[in-house]
């Protein structure tokens, strides 16, 4: 999967890229973990069933192609990806982490994803209700087009 991405560093901190991606090729390689008690190292609290439910009704509800306006933020998972290391932008080197290959195009970033990733390569940081009111979509119409 090839994706384009614009990067993005804020206040000095690590690096971040941001695109869009089909949310079928989303699922296949990001999840939802959830703490179980307060010594988790699971990011997200237990999902709350009525907003997923909400999300999944409001998408059901519209005739037409829908985006959400805001994102749903992803990281690697540090167990089956090493953390990314800075880019040098100078030498329009390519980065390989595993098999995400990130290619410097000089006015974007092209981000390869090989088959071998799985939904356990990345992990959902924030947008839990939104993917899995999506999910939840998709499910319960089988015919949609995801």
């Amino acid at each position: 999967m090839k994706l384009f991405a614009q990067k993005i560093i804020q206040n000095n901190s690590k690096e971040s890229f941001l695109t869009v991606i089909k949310f079928k090729d989303l699922r296949k390689i990001a999840s939802v973990t959830f703490r179980e008690s307060s010594e988790s190292t699971n990011y997200q609290r237990k999902h709350n069933d009525s907003h997923v439910n909400n999300i999944a009704r409001f998408l059901e509800n519209k005739s037409e192609v829908m985006t959400f306006p805001t994102p749903i933020i992803i990281a690697n998972n540090i167990d089956v990806l090493p953390e990314i290391d800075d880019i040098n932008d100078d030498d329009n080197r390519i980065t390989s982490i595993g098999t995400l290959d990130i290619k410097n195009k000089e006015t974007y970033y092209e981000l390869n994803i090989n088959d071998a990733f799985n939904n356990e390569s990345f992990y959902i940081v924030d947008g839990q209700h939104r993917f899995l009111g999506i999910q939840k979509y998709f499910k319960d119409n089988k015919d949609a087009n995801d």
